[in-house]
């Protein structure tokens, strides 16, 4: 069986216009950044949270043990709960967003898309980065119930 590896891009909310991107992997949990979750806690929960108050769309690509285990060893250098406020250094908050730590761990499993030719801080460029690589996209509005296809993803 392959491995899979699921962004989850969670849209707009009236105090966060940009949204939110998170990444898991089959059977490893959710890797998100700036939401007090630690990395590799279990997906499904993580969504059940995210569904509590904003719409997100799951994007599901085939990968390799290769390019998931280089996309981990990237997100791993960081702070899961530590993003740079962007009140106090708005600089290094453009830098280092939850965006740009996933595109970064994507763009280590060589997904990419010419499109967006750098590492770019916006949850939609991250978005594009899916789109244009032809994952399998899931909507969940919010409110809804978690999909038990996305159970392979808790650890």
């Amino acid at each position: 069986m392959g491995l899979r590896t699921a962004v989850v891009v969670g849209h707009a909310t009236g105090s966060n216009p940009f949204g939110h991107v998170a990444i898991g992997f089959t059977g490893q949990g959710i890797f998100s950044s700036g939401t007090q979750n630690n990395y590799r806690e279990s997906f499904t929960d993580y969504i059940s949270k995210q569904s509590s108050y904003r719409n997100s769309t799951i994007y599901i690509l085939n990968t390799t043990p290769q390019q998931e285990a280089e996309m981990i060893k990237e997100l791993l250098k960081y702070d899961p709960s530590k993003l740079p406020n962007p009140l106090k250094d708005p600089i290094n908050a453009l830098k280092d967003t939850c965006a740009t730590r996933t595109q970064k761990a994507l763009d280590k499993g060589n997904v990419r898309s010419a499109l967006i030719p750098s590492i770019s801080p916006f949850p939609i460029d991250t978005e594009i980065i899916m789109w244009r690589n032809r994952a399998k996209s899931i909507d969940i509005p919010q409110g809804s119930k978690t999909p038990n296809s996305l159970l392979e993803f808790n650890p």
